[in-house]
C-alpha cells in the first residue's frame, strides 16, 4: 500500500529537487501544477498550490518567509487545502516539497 503524501524538506541547495525528482519517477504526482522557474530547467517540483497556501499562513501568521511568525495561525479553510493536498494523485502518492 502506498503512503498517501511523500514530504520533501530540506535547505536550499541541499539536493530536494533531484530527490524529489527521483520520487516522481518512482511514481509519486504532485497534487495540481507545479512551479517551473528559469533557474532549474528540470524543475523544483513544488506545488503551486502548496507554495500560496505556505505563503498565506506565514501572512495570516505575522511571519514571511524571512520572518517566522511566533505562531501559526490556520483557518478551516487553509486546514482544508492542506488535507486536499495530502490525499493521493491518481491513486499515487501525492508528492508535497
Amino acid at each position: 500500500m502506498n503512503p498517501p503524501a511523500l514530504l520533501v524538506l530540506g535547505m536550499h541547495r541541499s539536493g530536494t529537487s533531484p530527490l524529489a525528482g527521483m520520487l516522481l519517477a518512482a511514481g509519486a504526482r504532485v497534487p495540481g501544477p507545479a512551479i517551473r522557474n528559469w533557474d532549474n530547467a528540470l524543475g523544483h517540483h513544488e506545488a503551486l498550490d502548496l507554495v500560496r497556501l505556505n505563503e498565506a499562513v506565514l501572512a495570516g501568521s505575522g511571519g514571511h518567509w524571512l520572518q517566522e511568525p511566533s505562531s501559526l495561525t490556520w483557518t478551516s479553510a487553509q486546514a482544508a487545502a492542506r488535507e486536499d493536498l495530502l490525499r493521493p494523485v491518481d491513486g499515487r502518492p501525492a508528492l508535497l516539497k
